[in-house]
């Protein structure tokens, strides 16, 4: 048990629990950039439950290097109500440091959300960001996790 113990603190991505009924995945168009240039990350996440579900969230890793744009715009307009009357793409979102943090007032039975998010190139270098995780916000116990995201960025 010891060493299990010792290798799950060093794991860079956890153990997804089974029992988490939201699913997520992320990924980068790009691994390889140049200073300046605009990188397009995908988040998905998944209800893989056939019942609706509270309010969820999803913790999405950035690595170094990347930056959201200031204005946010992208993320503001996944919160509008479509014209068609249908559920925002986004109930909310917040940033704090390294991590973009989504969050949905609730999930319809396998619904599945895809965002795109373009990120800018900002700083030259190779990097990894931290796991990225999901679960429902009244359950957090239960998460799914999603391997790092790793870019290298090239100087101008």
């Amino acid at each position: 048990a010891g060493v299990a113990a010792y290798l799950f603190l060093w794991a860079l991505t956890p153990e997804a629990d089974a029992r988490c009924v939201v699913k997520l995945t992320t990924s980068l168009d790009e691994t390889r950039a140049k200073e300046g240039d605009s990188v397009r990350m995908t988040v998905k996440v998944i209800n893989a439950s056939d019942r609706g579900q509270g309010m969820a969230v999803a913790v999405v890793g950035l690595p170094g290097g990347l930056a959201l744009p200031e204005d946010f715009k992208q993320l503001k307009r996944y919160q509008e109500l479509p014209a068609d009357g249908s559920r925002p793409r986004l109930s909310t979102f917040e940033v704090r440091g390294r991590e973009l943090i989504l969050y949905w007032r609730d999930l319809a039975p396998r619904q599945v959300i895809e965002l795109p998010v373009d990120l800018a190139c900002r700083i030259p270098g190779d990097y990894s960001g931290p796991a990225s995780r999901a679960y429902l916000y009244y359950n957090a116990d239960l998460k799914h996790w999603a391997e790092p995201l790793k870019v290298t960025i090239a100087a101008k």
